[in-house]
């Protein structure tokens, strides 16, 4: 079979499962199996594939049908710009999660010496490792309450060199962090728990403890601005990704712990308040 017939294979069986991007996706999977780049696979469409890569792709193929994300069938997934090491310990970073990225280095004066930078909920350390090789003069502490997702995120601070500016610490939201920082960002769990089972198979295939958000869904995210009040610089800034549909709340809420800060959103691509922040 060539690298061209199992392209064409592989995409019928994905669009007959309702995978909207079956063609790049296709290509992502043989590429993976074959080693080859999109543009190395489609330059060699007549190469033939033995028994041991036929059986990868289709293995894969069935389980990317099944729902599992395919950041975890090829184990990476790019973020803001740098590849990341995925696994089902960690959440899939998302696009609109780099919109956090983008609000704190927006927030920084460009001459500002040194600074110090709490991520919560760190998962594969995406957003703490996009912050640090954005910013040099950034030290971050990186917290997730699970001993696998900080094992991932280990390995991806390695990857890309910036473990000497990235301290994980395991612990639960702010607990293991006892000074004031310039920044503190989150990314935490916001599902109701009723809504979990309701979900796209891909995100179930995703752990719940990324996910679940407790009753209403602000749990963690509740405790999280309580504990930042007093943990957050005069001068800094709160970042938190949100469910947009849970905004009106979270405003409430966070100008009731904040009342003399200032409180707003940021609005993602599609127009949805998706990043509170608190100055």
């Amino acid at each position: 079979m060539t690298v061209q017939s199992i392209l064409r294979q592989c995409q019928t069986f994905l669009s007959d499962h309702q995978k909207e991007s079956a063609e790049i996706e296709s290509q992502v999977i043989v590429g993976h199996v074959l080693k080859k780049s999109k543009s190395d696979l489609l330059r060699d469409l007549g190469t033939n594939l033995n028994s041991y890569q036929k059986s990868e792709v289709f293995r894969m193929m069935s389980e990317r049908a099944s729902g599992k994300p395919l950041a975890y069938l090829i184990g990476h997934r790019d973020f803001y710009g740098l590849n990341f090491m995925i696994n089902q310990n960690v959440l899939v970073p998302r696009q609109e999660t780099e919109l956090l990225i983008e609000t704190v280095l927006d927030f920084v004066p460009p001459d500002q010496p040194e600074l110090e930078i709490v991520d919560v909920g760190t998962g594969s350390g995406c957003i703490a490792i996009a912050i640090a090789a954005n910013l040099e003069n950034a030290n971050v502490i990186a917290i997730d309450i699970s001993d696998k997702a900080l094992t991932v995120a280990r390995q991806n601070c390695q990857y890309h060199s910036v473990g000497n500016r990235i301290s994980l610490r395991q612990g639960d939201i702010l607990d293991v962090f006892s000074g004031l920082a310039d920044v503190i960002v989150a990314n935490l769990p916001y599902i109701k728990s009723d809504e979990i089972q309701c979900l796209q198979p891909e995100v179930q295939h995703e752990p719940r403890l990324a996910l679940d958000g407790e009753g209403d869904g602000l749990c963690y995210q509740r405790e999280f601005l309580i504990q930042s009040k007093s943990k957050l610089n005069k001068n800094g800034i709160l970042a938190m990704e949100i469910d947009p549909v849970q905004y009106t709340l979270l405003e409430a809420l966070a100008k009731d712990i904040f009342p003399m800060r200032t409180v707003n959103f940021i609005q993602d691509t599609n127009g949805h308040q998706r990043v509170l922040c608190v100055k």
